[in-house]
């Protein structure tokens, strides 16, 4: 707003959203007794989102295929979204049909136990408003890796791995260090969930009676001096 509309950034508030409470790290037996109802391998990456264009799957595939050696799966949740047959056919190309995972949309109740049991979080997205599965993700202690565009610098801070967009090879670099334990993932884990904690709704509703009541004082001076 500053940038584009030449605003003065003194009359711009910032208010990010908060992060439910219920989304929290399942302990070991869950996740062990969500893997073997969903028949899920002990290791694997997880992305959750739409499938489509903006969320750069294709990427996110290309650079999988990279690293797959490692004997991890990809895990792609999320409902197809716009010109999603791409992400399709990109694994009918590379023959990755056993190796790449489509569960389709899930409920919101299950949010907490996909992260919890993901090896990784991938969301390699080209742009986000926001970005709520990075920050659920970190909640839930899992590893991050995420663009280094849009407003996901900002939801992720020091607690997550950052890519350009569109580089697969950075990508796959960046997963294979990870997957071969050349990170303190435990050390990550603490820092993920404690980033996540400075987004929550009392803050946001604080933040948002503050901004109305600067707005409305500014009104009544304006309304005064006229």
């Amino acid at each position: 707003m500053v940038d584009l509309f030449g605003i003065n950034k003194d009359k711009i508030d910032v208010i990010y959203p908060g992060i439910n409470a219920n989304m929290k790290r399942a302990d070991s037996k869950q996740i062990s007794h969500f893997r073997k109802k969903k028949g899920l391998p002990d290791k694997f990456i997880l992305y959750l989102g739409t499938i489509e264009p903006r969320k750069n799957l294709s990427v996110l595939i290309q650079a999988y295929n990279k690293v797959k050696h490692h004997g991890v799966k990809l895990v792609c949740v999320g409902g197809k979204g716009w010109l999603y047959e791409d992400v399709f056919r990109i694994v009918d190309d590379l023959q990755l049909g056993r190796d790449v995972i489509f569960p389709g949309f899930i409920p919101k109740e299950e949010l907490a136990l996909w992260y919890s049991a993901c090896s990784l979080f991938v969301y390699p997205s080209v742009y986000e408003g926001f970005g709520m599965p990075v920050l659920e993700a970190l909640a839930c202690g899992a590893i991050v890796v995420t663009s280094n565009s849009s407003s996901l610098p900002e939801v992720v801070g020091d607690a997550a791995f950052l890519v350009t967009p569109n580089n697969v090879d950075q990508l796959a670099s960046t997963m294979d260090d990870i997957l071969c334990g050349k990170h303190n993932c435990s050390e990550l884990s603490l820092s993920a969930v404690e980033q996540s904690c400075k987004f929550n709704w009392n803050t946001s509703s604080k933040l948002t009676v503050d901004t109305y009541a600067r707005a409305l004082g500014l009104i009544r001076n304006n309304y005064e001096n006229n």
